[in-house]
C-alpha cells in the first residue's frame, strides 16, 4: 500500500491507488463530495481524524516548528 498523498479539499488525503482508479472529472460544484462518494462506492474505505488540519502553509519559521 502507498503511502499517503495530498489531494483536494479540506485535507482529503489518499493514496495513489485511489488517485489513479478515481478521477477528477465531475460536473459538480462539491466535486471533493463526489471524488468521495466515488471512492466508497468503488470500494475504498474512508477515515476521519478528530485532529485539527492547517490548509494553509505556517507564515513564520517558528510557526512551522510548532
Amino acid at each position: 500500500m502507498s503511502k499517503p498523498i495530498w489531494v483536494h479539499g479540506e485535507a482529503m488525503c489518499v493514496n495513489s491507488e485511489v488517485d489513479e482508479a478515481i478521477s477528477w472529472d465531475f460536473d459538480s460544484i462539491a466535486e471533493d463530495l463526489v471524488y468521495g462518494q466515488t471512492a466508497v462506492s468503488k470500494g475504498f474505505r474512508m477515515g476521519f481524524s478528530y485532529s485539527g488540519v492547517n490548509i494553509i502553509s505556517p507564515l513564520t519559521a517558528r510557526d512551522f516548528l510548532r
